[in-house]
């Protein structure tokens, strides 16, 4: 027999204990969904000709696809995508923060970007914008020794960064009832497309758990569910074990994520970044032996929606910059990024967004 919306209600208050307010709303929340997942006359499954047919309009009208930055990464990757759910991950000093930062900071010049950091504060996010903007050492910043031209750049800086459509949130959300709450506040009212979380172990669930790996596993799914439900891409960094420091020559592989199996199995796209200059590695371990100073590799170790891969990047240390390297890579496919596309972003169902 189907219970009654009233009879839900009253089994959960009688059978679960709530430390607040905020943890009941999440639970009430959560069964609204699914009871109107329930009533909803969607139907829950589609014959393969459905199938194939929206398949085809796909090919139609592609997906829309948001460039890294990296343009090594995008014309052999192409890119990111709306609806998913990616994880960066590296040791660290690898360059997670630079690298999401960057992400941010392109991204943001067409596409409402949020960002959550839980390692930065206000201050530091401050001089690495400028650093990454003006291209000049935060260093400088920090020891007021950047040069009397720099100034003009700075002055300038202010109206540029108005443009940008980024907005941060420093404030200390680490639980999913809240952090889902603030998304859903930036998707409405700022039509937000693409939300970037540093870092993803940093979030917790309102209830305690004795297992790490279980509570990982609630906060993966919800931050997919969030990609899926409101058709943002979800960007999220995560440390790796000490497992890389053991294997010869240190580079990094999916089942070193912290928490492995649960980021692994709900993540569309794993990102792994690997510096041997950072480890004293002086040659790149491949046939011409290559020097490994300035340079980093973008490891794909997991791709829902195509092939797996390396590319071979500049890192520049003291601006914290993923730049093209002057190797070659091969590009493969043709992919129409977000820039040359923006009248297909897809804000045309705003007024459809579920809450």
């Amino acid at each position: 027999m189907t219970l009654s919306l009233k009879d839900r209600i009253n089994t959960i208050f009688e059978n679960e204990n709530f430390e607040d307010d905020k943890e009941v709303i999440m639970k009430i929340k959560t069964l609204l969904a699914e009871l109107e997942d329930e009533t909803s006359d969607s139907p829950k499954s589609k014959s393969l000709a459905q199938i194939f047919q929206d398949g085809f309009d796909l090919l139609v009208k592609p997906p829309k696809l948001i460039s890294t930055s990296v343009k090594a990464f995008d014309d052999k990757f192409g890119g990111l995508a709306l609806g998913e759910f990616v994880v960066l991950g590296a040791r660290p000093s690898m360059g997670k923060t630079s690298l999401v930062t960057q992400l941010a900071s392109q991204i943001s010049k067409e596409v409402p970007t949020l960002f959550f950091s839980f390692n930065l504060s206000e201050k530091q996010l401050f001089y690495r914008f400028l650093a990454l903007e003006k291209k000049i050492d935060a260093m400088g910043f920090y020891s007021r020794s950047f040069l009397e031209e720099h100034w003009v750049d700075l002055v300038s800086l202010k109206d540029e960064l108005e443009v940008k459509k980024l907005f941060f949130n420093i404030s200390g959300v680490t639980t999913l009832s809240d952090f889902r709450k603030e998304c859903e506040k930036y998707i409405k009212e700022n039509k937000v497309k693409v939300i970037i979380v540093d870092c993803l172990q940093d979030l917790s669930s309102s209830k305690r758990w004795n297992n790490r790996e279980i509570e990982m596993g609630l906060i993966c799914r919800e931050l997919k569910k969030i990609s899926r439900e409101y058709g943002v891409c979800v960007i999220a960094t995560s440390p790796l074990s000490r497992a890389t420091e053991f294997r010869p020559g240190k580079r990094p592989q999916l089942s070193d994520l912290r928490e492995s199996g649960s980021i692994e199995q709900e993540a569309d796209k794993v990102i792994l970044i690997y510096r041997p200059e950072y480890y004293d590695i002086e040659y790149w371990d491949n046939e011409d032996m290559s020097l490994t100073e300035n340079e980093a590799e973008l490891i794909l170790a997991k791709n829902k929606m195509g092939m797996l891969g390396s590319v071979r990047v500049r890192f520049n240390k003291n601006l914290g910059i993923f730049e093209n390297s002057e190797n070659n890579y091969k590009i493969i496919g043709d992919f129409s990024f977000l820039e040359s596309r923006l009248g297909e972003i897809g804000f045309e169902n705003e007024d459809n967004i579920p809450f």
